[in-house]
């Protein structure tokens, strides 16, 4: 995997985690959400500013998109709520959970679009 498609991957996994959609994110840049679609597929390099405005809107450091895993997040969040007493991070896992079938439907819809593709140059 190529390091924009991980970023790319990075930016779409902490937008969902944070429950907003790709037209959500759109707006608060100032951009068309086929725009930040590319961003999120790889097809677009992600500027500098627009890394430091994704990270505002994501309440976090740009180099913490940068550098984003999924396990430790839900690790340090769980660590956390239960040093505060909280018992979200439950809700966080299935939101994670979430976020995985969205990307496989995504994903499903995607070989569908190629294999139409595929059978039309056949």
């Amino acid at each position: 995997m190529s390091v924009n498609n991980l970023i790319a991957n990075n930016v779409r996994n902490n937008r969902i985690l944070k429950g907003l959609s790709q037209e959500n994110v759109a707006n608060e840049l100032d951009m068309s959400s086929e725009g930040y679609g590319k961003i999120e597929r790889g097809e677009t390099k992600l500027k500098i500013d627009t890394l430091e405005s994704l990270a505002k809107i994501f309440g976090m450091k740009p180099e913490d998109i940068l550098n984003f895993k999924s396990e430790s997040f839900f690790q340090d969040q769980s660590t956390y709520n239960n040093q505060n007493g909280d018992n979200n991070h439950f809700s966080l896992e299935s939101e994670h959970v979430k976020s995985l079938k969205e990307e496989i439907k995504f994903l499903k819809e995607e070989i569908i679009f190629f294999r139409s593709k595929l059978k039309g140059n056949n």
